[in-house]
């Protein structure tokens, strides 16, 4: 323990502290994208669903699913 900075402690803290904020954002903007993505597909004809999604979005029907 003698070589470790003092303030290593306090890095590690914050830095985990900054990665939970980060999962916590990711998963409301997931959250965000499901309701937008049901929003539309209630918009789409039946059957169009993924034509408009492989027109209109950068992600795989996949993707979609699962948000």
């Amino acid at each position: 323990m003698n070589d470790l900075r003092i303030n290593i402690a306090a890095d590690i803290n914050r830095l985990h502290e900054l990665a939970n904020k980060s999962a916590d954002e990711a998963v409301d903007f997931a959250k965000q994208a499901g309701l937008l993505l049901m929003e539309a597909k209630a918009a789409v004809k039946h059957g169009e669903w993924e034509d408009w999604l492989a027109e209109n979005v950068w992600f795989s029907p996949r993707q979609a699913r699962r948000y």
